[in-house]
């Protein structure tokens, strides 16, 4: 079995760059907003999974991201229609498709890191990908076609080119 390329600083650094994005537009404060302790939570959950690539941990960045992405999803319920407070909802979405993605790394790691991988980090990847494609499809999209909360919108762009970059490189059917 042939081994893959060792392009993974570059992919961390991807990752990195796009978490640190996402963290500080979830830290400019809105106007009417006031940051809650669940909001708290949700900006340290994210650190600690970008601190747990940064260090190489995969699984510990999927649980804490998956735990940041059950807050999310809490916050979604209880949010009104105030269009000024950051949509939970993408947030869902783009939170479970690096859940995804870290889960998929965690195996590919484990694995001897060795290409083509198994078909469960291909579905994993799969997985990571449909979540990207309904927060884009469904959530970010105005029905007038303008695109709803731009940052984050961008983020989910970019994560949906990691998986499908991450798919290629690993040499996953789609």
């Amino acid at each position: 079995m042939a081994r893959a390329p060792r392009n993974r600083s570059k992919l961390q650094l991807r990752l990195s760059c796009a978490f640190s994005a996402l963290i500080l537009w979830l830290c400019v404060p809105s106007s009417q907003a006031q940051t809650t302790d669940v909001e708290r939570e949700l900006s340290r959950l994210q650190t600690l999974a970008e601190e747990s690539m940064a260090q190489e941990d995969a699984q510990g960045a999927a649980i804490t991201i998956g735990r940041a992405a059950l807050l999310a999803s809490q916050l979604s319920k209880q949010q009104g229609p105030q269009t000024d407070q950051p949509p939970y909802r993408l947030m869902v979405d783009l939170f479970r498709t690096q859940e995804q993605v870290y889960r998929a790394m965690a195996l590919f790691q484990q694995s001897g890191e060795r290409t083509p991988v198994s078909s469960g980090i291909c579905s994993l990847l799969s997985l990571g990908r449909q979540h990207a494609g309904q927060a884009l499809e469904k959530n970010s999209v105005t029905a007038a076609g303008q695109v709803f909360h731009e940052p984050l919108h961008n983020q989910i762009t970019e994560w949906l080119e990691i998986v499908q970059e991450l798919q290629r490189e690993w040499d996953c059917r789609q």
